[in-house]
């Protein structure tokens, strides 16, 4: 690859990151030290970037030059979340996933391929007590936060500035078609963090349980509704054609972590669970075309749950609602709240 070719690939993902050239030109004036002439010689490949400006704006954009010259070698170069920014607080753990959402929307015709092993904190926002016990387990077991560690679960946890983000998060998810497989044990990740949290006694009643057990029900009961209409859409809201495309798939032979594909015209990209909640992210195309091909090939040989699949979608949604009832019923008889 040429220095010219490798300069135009890295300003590219650079103006990517801002909605105007002009903003992009001021703050990369600012951060190399130079004229805004000098600048726009660089966008055009007039003057070449220095090895310094190379290495500040890979660190600053967190572009990896690695990997754009290796695209077609077999070692494969990823990101982690924890190694880019320590998570401190919940709201920057949700910065990260926003700030990754608006880079996502920048792609034009963005499709997302998702494979789910997981009931995914993308839908949990718009219900708020199920969000804050998602953020209750992974700030006390994950991130250690020193001051949950004796705090007994709340539902108002959660600061209504975080719960924003998180509904920012689904809006952007909603605006995006989507191509999906989920199987059987979407939810019990979810349950066995219940059960885990009722036997160490970090519940405050057998009244937060069953709000859980019931906000989790109503979650399945709209992902269900999306699916019916192959739609996306916020909860509470009406679906209009208008809307990104669900399309649904129950996934019943194909074992995998969890792994969103973002595929676009220009670009593609794949974040992929490594120790839940963190994810690793690459954007080396061979590989992300690699993993298309397969989600299209275990789409072809699974069974659709959207749209006109009524019978199935019934019985894969009750599955999960039955799932959930029996948890409840198993805590209430077994734990004394």
């Amino acid at each position: 690859m040429s220095s010219s070719m490798l300069q135009q690939i890295i300003i590219d993902q650079i103006l990517g990151h801002f909605d105007k050239k002009a903003e992009a030109v001021v703050f990369l004036s600012q951060l190399l030290g130079l004229s805004q002439d000098g600048v726009y010689r660089r966008l055009r490949g007039e003057t070449l970037l220095t090895p310094d400006e190379m290495y500040t704006l890979s660190k600053e954009f967190k572009i990896s030059i690695d990997n754009i010259i290796n695209q077609d070698e077999q070692n494969l170069i990823f990101s982690f979340n924890a190694f880019e920014q320590p998570v401190t607080n919940f709201g920057t753990y949700m910065d990260q996933l926003l700030l990754t959402a608006k880079g996502i929307l920048q792609l034009p015709e963005v499709e997302l391929y998702y494979t789910a092993q997981e009931l995914s904190i993308i839908f949990l926002p718009s219900f708020p007590r199920l969000f804050a016990f998602r953020m209750y387990v992974y700030g006390l077991t994950y991130w250690k936060f020193e001051h949950l560690q004796d705090q007994k679960f709340d539902f108002d946890l959660v600061p209504a500035s975080v719960l924003e983000k998180g509904k920012e998060v689904v809006r952007a998810y909603n605006s995006i078609n989507s191509h999906e497989l989920w199987d059987l044990s979407l939810i019990d990740n979810t349950l066995n963090q219940i059960e885990y949290l009722a036997t160490i006694d970090r519940f405050r009643n057998m009244e937060q349980i069953k709000i859980l057990c019931l906000d989790l029900i109503a979650v399945i009961e709209h992902l269900k509704n999306m699916a019916r209409h192959g739609k996306k859409f916020m909860r509470d809201a009406q679906p209009s054609e208008e809307g990104a495309v669900f399309d649904l798939y129950y996934n019943e032979f194909a074992s995998t972590n969890d792994s969103l594909l973002f595929s676009s015209p220009e670009k593609k990209f794949l974040f992929t669970s490594f120790g839940s909640p963190d994810f690793l992210r690459t954007d080396n195309q061979r590989f992300c075309q690699h993993l298309e091909d397969w989600f299209k090939t275990i789409i072809a040989r699974s069974t659709s749950i959207s749209m006109h699949s009524e019978r199935k979608r019934d019985w894969f949604f009750r599955h999960l609602e039955k799932k959930i009832n029996t948890t409840r019923e198993k805590i209430e008889i077994l734990y004394d709240y």
